[in-house]
């Protein structure tokens, strides 16, 4: 496996998805191409790829660190997931960048909503923005997150982890036991 090329990949990609994600909240893009950039770089999605990576040892003839080892791994297993959910992830972000809520009359984009609540100077206005804000969050987005952490949790077994926290402790190192303690 060459790792210095799957880095070189991982870094263009991950610039390329920043600027997607920026352009589409900066509202300066109606567009949100997850999928057809997840595709152009499939070395990073695989199945394939997640288990070499998984099999690397640090230090080791691959001339990869412990951290940069974690980081890789963490960022391939990411990807794994990403590969699974990428049409969902595209549904969600194109149905939450054109969804709109009422507000005093108007249609305002419901990103901007943070921004509207901030600066409205009538507390019950900000209530009745806030409910039209859960009330869309709850009616339009969150059953598409549901189905996107349904497929990823599912993939955990795959993967050969007893559960999403498993994997996370296991691969960042971070021990969540106490949050749920």
């Amino acid at each position: 496996m060459d790792v210095a090329h799957l880095m070189q990949r991982a870094e263009e990609f991950c610039a390329e998805m920043g600027e997607e994600y920026y352009q589409n909240y900066a509202g300066l893009s109606d567009e949100f191409r997850i999928v057809e950039i997840v595709g152009k770089y499939p070395e990073l999605f695989s199945r394939e790829t997640y288990d070499e990576v998984m099999a690397l040892e640090p230090d080791g003839e691959d001339g990869v660190d412990e951290r940069e080892l974690k980081l890789l791994r963490y960022f391939v297993t990411g990807n794994y997931f990403t590969a699974a959910t990428k049409e969902l992830v595209e549904e969600k972000e194109k149905k939450e960048a054109a969804l709109t809520v009422e507000h005093k009359g108007e249609e305002i984009a419901y990103r901007s909503i943070p921004v509207v609540n901030a600066n409205e100077e009538d507390a019950g206005a900000r209530r009745e923005l806030d409910a039209r804000a859960q009330a869309a969050l709850e009616g339009e987005l969150n059953p598409l997150y549901e189905s996107i952490f349904e497929k990823t949790f599912s993939l955990t077994g795959e993967l050969g982890y007893e559960n999403y926290t498993a994997l996370t402790e296991q691969l960042s190192g971070l021990k969540l036991g106490w949050l749920r303690d």
